[in-house]
């Protein structure tokens, strides 16, 4: 994982991206040393052998449950999209201040990115940084899917268009 990160007086931002890329080979690995018999080393299609694809899967669950964890309120979790990109996205008051946290977590092209904005209570709300993430082609075209994209194994990826042209390049 790559954590990025910014600060402005006691407002804080952050943006993670986690590649999984390299997941179903790193489960398969580690399958070939369980237990004979064992059900993740069995290889079941939907699964995948070493449960990579069940990982894949719940990465955005996962990741939404660790703010769930918090010593903190919820005061919003939903469904959402950017760019036609599901996710998640929830909003908490921490115990501890009554500072406000927005967060944002998607999946594209299995990069799990977690967005988080933290302010001290009655400042203005960060949620244009968590609802601000958009997806590039390999040419660093801007994109948007014309159906939703869910980052999943076995799932097509839906056809996209082109938002902006490719950014020169120094």
């Amino acid at each position: 994982a790559r954590v990025y990160s910014a600060a402005e007086g006691q407002s804080r931002y952050s943006l993670t991206v986690v590649d999984y890329n390299p997941l179903e080979r790193l489960a398969v690995e580690k399958s070939k040393s369980c237990p004979a018999g064992a059900e993740p080393c069995q290889g079941i299609a939907d699964v995948g052998l070493g449960y990579w694809k069940n990982d894949m899967r719940g990465a955005i669950v996962y990741a939404t449950s660790k703010f769930l964890q918090r010593d903190a309120k919820v005061t919003r979790l939903t469904w959402n999209f950017q760019q036609m990109v599901q996710g998640q996205e929830l909003q908490l008051i921490n115990n501890a201040d009554q500072s406000v946290t927005w967060a944002s977590v998607y999946m594209h092209e299995n990069k799990l990115i977690i967005m988080e904005g933290t302010v001290p209570k009655g400042y203005p709300l960060p949620e244009f940084f968590t609802q601000s993430l958009g997806w590039l082609d390999e040419k660093g075209n801007g994109i948007r899917y014309s159906t939703i994209y869910v980052n999943a194994p076995d799932v097509a990826k839906p056809a996209f268009r082109v938002l902006a042209a490719p950014r020169p390049r120094n």
